[in-house]
């Protein structure tokens, strides 16, 4: 995926400046099977400092780098880290087996940067012609059609646990915590030829809104929870 908002050339919020969040009630922890009968913790974590990323960095830095796709997840510890603390502000949850790192999914808020980028439709510095152009059509469409709570996701599972479920437990539980905290629609940008990753997203329910070239835009519409976001 290309999203901006997921784009690891974004701005980097030092870990000093990230404001502690002490209104936020806490999301419960879940645990699931997966298909290899394989027990998971299903857990919402808050980055807010670099030692609570220590045990994603790990699972990242392990990671199979064919099922890295347009940059995503960045290479490199200290890249990581900074791509890291640009998404704390999202909301994001981690699938766990054994005490180590198995998956990790977020939902990253949209509007800072159509803040950032209003009366400018152009991609982010060093983009490329293509990334430009895919930034112009995506950015029209949430101007369009988007609210404040929209989020963009992301959503990555380490190899030695594809195809077993984890990345649809980890969808399931991340969609359900967006519901209890206000979070109204979520849109991804996937790669045509990623079947795997749409069929994941169908099953959850997403919706093709947008197709271009070799990208796909999708979106799933979350029900508002009683109470959520107030």
């Amino acid at each position: 995926m290309s999203n901006s908002a997921l784009d690891p050339d974004s701005p980097v919020r030092p870990w000093e400046s990230l404001p502690p969040d002490d209104a936020a009630e806490p999301l419960p922890t879940r645990t699931a099977t997966d298909r290899r009968d394989r027990e998971l913790e299903l857990a919402a974590v808050e980055y807010a400092c670099p030692e609570e990323i220590g045990d994603v960095v790990e699972m990242y830095e392990d990671f199979d780098e064919r099922h890295v796709a347009q940059g995503l997840p960045p290479r490199g510890d200290d890249a990581l880290r900074e791509w890291l603390a640009a998404l704390a502000r999202g909301l994001h949850v981690v699938a766990r087996h054994a005490g180590r790192t198995v998956g990790h999914a977020t939902l990253v808020p949209r509007e800072d940067e159509e803040d950032e980028d209003a009366g400018d439709e152009s991609a982010g510095n060093g983009a490329t012609a293509d990334e430009a152009n895919e930034a112009e059509r995506t950015t029209g469409k949430r101007e369009e059609g988007a609210g404040e709570s929209g989020h963009e996701l992301a959503i990555f599972v380490h190899q030695d646990y594809r195809g077993a479920g984890v990345g649809t437990r980890l969808l399931e539980t991340l969609c359900s915590y967006g519901e209890r905290v206000g979070v109204e629609d979520v849109r991804l940008l996937v790669e045509r030829h990623n079947r795997p990753a749409i069929r994941l997203y169908d099953g959850i329910g997403f919706e093709t809104t947008e197709a271009w070239g070799g990208t796909m835009e999708m979106r799933l519409d979350l029900p508002a929870e009683p109470g959520a976001g107030e």
